[in-house]
């Protein structure tokens, strides 16, 4: 049942969704959806479906009754397709002449002083994190032989950085990975500079060494590299260029784990991937439905400078102190 109602979600959005901005279509070169589709479906339907296929014992860190699961699993992929629901009306009624994508001003004559500007400003904030103590986590765990997780652990804890600069980055990457694409093939700016962008991207990506903005910064690319070919996309060409990026992205991502944990086979690399970027994602969810762990302070977790105001509960820290020292006691 799990797997039909996951089914149904994948096929409604792919039907409905088709003439929304939250849509994948390319006959109206509207490719917003396959960033909705990663946030989302990879994330709640795959977890969820990996999460029944594999069951509890096989995730040794959810605390969940296995008694729980499946009702859990269903209120979950329910309240997903109400979410769906809500979108879908608001983006076809309330937002339907606000919610668009208009790519005709994306590859004019500025878009060299553009990505010149947004180049020089990533490379001004990779210089900053550096002196505030930030290491890149990936060339510091290769040179000095250190664990790759306590590098990361260092850059958020120990270091000077403040966090809306490391936010600030990741903004800034995400952006200039879309304004490169668009522009891959404009000639006005030269190939050096190309090559320049592409590799402080890679670097400034991976500089806390998250798997995740690696595979965002991809889909990016493939986006706006998707609107900068118009109406004359070839997908054979497409499928050839994308092919060695997406290798060398996934084999960078197999490198960082096994860097994290030396003693993960390959097929327990491969099983750790899955695992991480589908159920990975539903812990927080599966743990709050099963341990019950609600109450409304924690709305104001998500409304902006309520921590000058008052002093709400954290979510995450009950959570933790609800699964603290013990090991599915009930499972």
């Amino acid at each position: 049942m799990i797997y039909f109602l996951s089914f149904i979600l994948i096929l409604s959005f792919l039907i409905f969704f088709k003439e929304t901005i939250f849509g994948i279509s390319f006959k109206r070169r509207n490719y917003n959806g396959i960033i909705f589709f990663q946030e989302y479906f990879l994330m709640v339907v795959l977890g969820v479906c990996v999460v029944v296929f594999f069951g509890i014992d096989k995730i040794t860190v959810f605390y969940v009754n296995k008694d729980n699961l499946i009702n859990s699993s269903l209120v979950i992929l329910s309240t997903f397709f109400l979410f769906l629901l809500t979108i879908l009306f608001l983006s076809k009624t309330v937002f339907k002449n606000y919610l668009s994508f208009n790519c005709q001003y994306c590859n004019t004559v500025n878009s060299k002083f553009y990505i010149n500007c947004f180049s020089f400003y990533l490379l001004v904030l990779v210089i900053v994190l550096h002196v505030l103590g930030v290491k890149h986590a990936v060339l510091s765990s290769i040179v000095s032989g250190a664990d790759l997780l306590s590098t990361r652990l260092n850059n958020r804890y120990v270091s000077n950085a403040p966090n809306f600069l490391l936010t600030n980055l990741r903004f800034i990457y995400i952006i200039l990975a879309g304004f490169l694409a668009i522009n891959l093939s404009n000639k006005s700016i030269s190939f050096y500079n190309k090559f320049f962008v592409f590799v402080l991207i890679i670097y400034a990506s991976s500089l806390t060494g998250d798997k995740a903005p690696l595979i965002n910064c991809f889909l990016i690319f493939i986006i706006g590299y998707f609107y900068s070919l118009g109406d004359k996309i070839n997908f054979t060409k497409i499928l050839k260029y994308s092919l060695p990026v997406l290798f060398v992205s996934l084999a960078t991502i197999f490198y960082l784990i096994r860097v994290q944990f030396e003693n993960l086979s390959v097929y327990e690399t491969f099983e750790y991937i899955l695992l991480r970027t589908s159920s990975g994602q539903m812990m927080g969810a599966y743990e709050q439905l099963d341990l019950k762990i609600q109450g409304f302070d924690y709305i104001w977790r998500s409304v902006p400078f309520a921590n000058f105001f008052i002093d709400y509960k954290e979510y995450s820290k009950d959570l933790m102190l609800n699964t603290w020292g013990y090991y599915k006691s009930y499972s």
